[in-house]
């Protein structure tokens, strides 16, 4: 019986071996704007210890890099990936968490992306938003959805990103 790959970890491997051309691919008019001559420095363990609950769910193919700007300063942005592959009512609620814990800790520009790789077509989060009284709160987040642009064209675009993407069953 062949043994079955977690599509989480495939995502993680992707991320970290094809950072920079994950990051042009997303964002070819910011690419310039950062250097990545200096590397791509993965926070994992910085991630888990500000998600302890995360461990508990097995979430491992969240990602937190950290990227240096191309101005020659030390000032450095993080990059928020999360890949979701399921329908959660409280994804966007999850990705203010991120957002505020990471802001929080580093007081740095943080950056969030989700990559949605569920089947279902009409699920598809890009805010989180909180009222109560006159107390208002929008969060907004990048998101691209695997499913929606998945044809011919999108998979040679991104056979050309990351060879790993070259698989089709990998969603």
């Amino acid at each position: 019986m062949p043994r079955k790959i977690r599509k989480d970890i495939l995502w993680k491997g992707i991320l970290e071996d094809c950072f920079e051309d994950f990051f042009a691919f997303f964002y070819p008019d910011a690419v310039d704007d950062f250097d990545f001559s200096r590397g791509v420095a993965f926070l994992d363990k910085e991630l888990e210890a500000l998600f302890p609950e995360a461990q508990e769910k097995d979430r491992i193919a969240d990602k937190l890099a950290k990227v240096f700007t191309a101005d020659g300063h030390e000032e450095w942005v993080l990059i928020h990936v999360e890949v979701q592959g399921y329908k959660d009512e409280d994804f966007s609620r999850r990705m203010l968490t991120y957002f505020y814990r990471i802001y929080d800790r580093y007081q740095v520009p943080v950056h969030a992306i989700a990559i949605l790789t569920d089947e279902q077509k009409s699920y598809h989060p890009r805010a989180f938003e909180y009222h109560f009284l006159k107390t208002h709160l929008q969060y907004e987040f990048d998101t691209f959805k695997l499913r929606a642009c998945w044809d011919f064209t999108l998979r040679a675009a991104l056979a050309k990103f990351c060879p790993a993407l070259r698989c089709s069953s990998v969603t």
